[in-house]
């Protein structure tokens, strides 16, 4: 088994001020209105506040926070004239984005086409990934149709794995990724032998938890995402191989 995980979550620790409470990383629905178009802007804000938190520059309270993701919604936003392809219109902003900030990176898209041939694009998703979380730098997910993928949703440490085929039984975890929704890469892990013998990586303390270890009848490719503050894996083998849309990734690399 192999994992590639990005060092230092901590850097996207959000307190509020009022509670005490610690978020991990944003939430879209802290906009007071349109909090539902605002995915592609939490995605980006994450991307680069933990980028920024290496240079102490990074916000770290929710009103801090909020205010920045602001800052990026101006750049990283819906555009209905580019519906049919919101990850070009993603890795543009993002790119303003970053230039904006002085931050050294460009990004680089793999788009995910309906019927892509599923071991073709597993390997291409995984190496893509796995270059980027080596060198410390998330990345993003558009699903645009989650397909019948099995979840597992942590919610704390030493909370066991709930797997479910979202899609085919209709019930809702407390995490389930949505149809149409950008979220924040923060982990890849895959099975080096393709079939069996998986051993899940450690839990780790943001409540990302581990990768099931394939009994459900999944794949050995598994994708940690951080969405809306649940952090959580999900079976990307599975995505791949029965995703009823088109998807992409969106990576950093350095100029």
């Amino acid at each position: 088994m192999s994992e590639v995980l990005l060092k230092n979550l901590g850097a996207l620790e959000v307190r509020d001020a009022e509670s005490g409470r610690v978020w991990l990383g944003g939430n879209q629905y802290w906009f007071e209105k349109d909090g539902g178009g605002a995915c592609s802007t939490t995605a980006a804000a994450n991307i680069c506040a933990y980028l920024l938190r290496a240079r102490d520059g990074a916000p770290t309270d929710k009103d801090g926070m909020l205010a920045f993701m602001g800052d990026v919604r101006a750049h990283v936003h819906p555009r209905m004239e580019e519906f049919g392809c919101m990850a070009p219109s993603f890795a543009r902003g993002l790119d303003e984005v970053l230039r904006g900030l002085g931050l050294p990176y460009r990004t680089e898209r793999l788009d995910v086409p309906k019927g892509a041939d599923g071991r073709a694009a597993e390997e291409a998703v995984r190496g893509f990934l796995a270059e980027s979380l080596a060198r410390d730098l998330p990345a993003a997910f558009l699903n645009l149709g989650r397909g019948f993928v099995h979840f597992s949703a942590f919610f704390g440490k030493g909370v066991p794995t709930v797997c479910v085929e979202c899609a085919r039984d209709g019930e809702r975890p407390p995490a389930v990724l949505d149809d149409w929704h950008w979220v924040t890469v923060t982990g890849v892990a895959w099975d080096d032998a393709a079939a069996g013998g998986y051993k899940p990586p450690l839990q780790d303390s943001h409540g990302g938890g581990t990768p099931s270890d394939g009994s459900d009848g999944s794949g050995g490719l598994r994708m940690r995402l951080l969405d809306n503050n649940d952090h959580y894996w999900i079976d990307l083998g599975g995505w791949l191989a029965d995703a009823r849309n088109t998807g992409a990734f969106v990576r950093l690399v350095v100029y």
